[in-house]
């Protein structure tokens, strides 16, 4: 089983993407998750049997109770669950993420929302800001 890293930034397939949606490009990896932990932040039962058909392979119980969990949060800011089985394993990319830096001049603190807004709405979600004072430029 492949491991993912607290943190990372990944994207990968699952077995069933009309269940399961297929959001998972760039999600950032939040935690590795026991059964019991899972079940209180997703029905892992009702999904599983849901999924069952589209995950069944030698290696894989049908017991949702003898898989490992994952939480990750997507580009859309939501914090999904997966059981490890129902990723396509062979799909797994770690994706390396950078920083930028983007000044905007002759801005006011009233304009920070609207930024970022923008900036979440085109999918960037993972967004700090700050406001500092210019020095005058010399005339």
């Amino acid at each position: 089983m492949t491991q993912l890293t607290i943190g990372k930034i990944y994207s990968f397939d699952v077995y069933a993407p009309n269940i399961l949606t297929n959001e998972f490009q760039n999600v950032t990896m939040m935690a590795n998750l026991d059964y019991e932990t899972a079940k209180i932040l997703r029905n892992v039962e009702a999904t599983h049997k849901q999924i069952w058909n589209a995950i069944s392979r030698p290696g894989v119980p049908d017991n949702p109770e003898a898989y490992s969990y994952i939480r990750v949060k997507t580009q859309s800011g939501a914090a999904v669950v997966l059981g490890f089985p129902w990723i396509r394993e062979e799909s797994i990319t770690s994706i390396a993420a950078d920083v930028m830096d983007v000044v905007i001049g002759e801005v006011t603190a009233a304009d920070m929302p609207l930024v970022v807004q923008a900036l979440a709405s085109n999918g960037f979600n993972n967004v700090r800001t700050s406001m500092r004072e210019t020095a005058p430029q010399p005339q």
